[in-house]
């Protein structure tokens, strides 16, 4: 009788699979990095600036004295943030004014995610300082506990401080 025949299979190389595991690993390891990235700058304390232009009303009367409400908003999820200050400033970094009529809430305050304060500045007192063509380069600056926002006074509220000039004759 023949003894029974054995074979033996030896693979040559390797499996596809093999080399393509260590890349797909660091596919996944990026994609979950830059995910965490992106939730965490979500959840920090993000600060929104805006700014109009109106006429105060009391007891159902006009105050008679035009004034530019500044607001800050907190846009961020979970963060809380302390506004020190709000107010204007000139594209070249001078001319500080700060709102100090507070509606509702006295600076320093405390902005817990979606909170939103709101602070005056008179519109004739900065009228008085700005020139008409120094209108363009003003911008609304939120100091806080984390770092100062810098936001662009929106163009409708520029066309109104210049309406109020004229309308004042300054």
């Amino acid at each position: 009788m023949s003894e029974p025949l054995s074979v033996d299979v030896h693979l040559v190389g390797q499996p596809w699979w093999d080399s393509a595991v260590p890349y797909v690993a660091l596919v996944f390891s990026l994609i979950s990095l830059g995910l965490t990235a992106y939730f965490q700058f979500r959840n920090d304390a993000r600060i929104k600036a805006t700014a109009t232009v109106g006429l105060p009303f009391a007891g159902g009367r006009s105050t008679g004295a035009w004034r530019l409400k500044l607001g800050a908003t907190n846009k961020g999820r979970t963060g809380q943030t302390v506004v020190n200050s709000i107010g204007l400033q000139r594209s070249d970094g001078s001319g500080l004014w700060k709102a100090l009529e507070p509606t509702d809430t006295p600076m320093p305050c405390t902005l817990a995610p979606g909170a939103h304060a709101e602070y005056y500045l008179d519109v004739d007192e900065l009228l008085s300082h700005v020139p008409d063509e120094g209108i363009d380069g003003l911008s609304i600056i939120v100091s806080t506990g984390h770092r100062d926002t810098k936001t662009r006074l929106p163009k409708d509220v520029k066309q109104k401080l210049k309406s109020i000039r004229q309308l004042k004759g300054n």
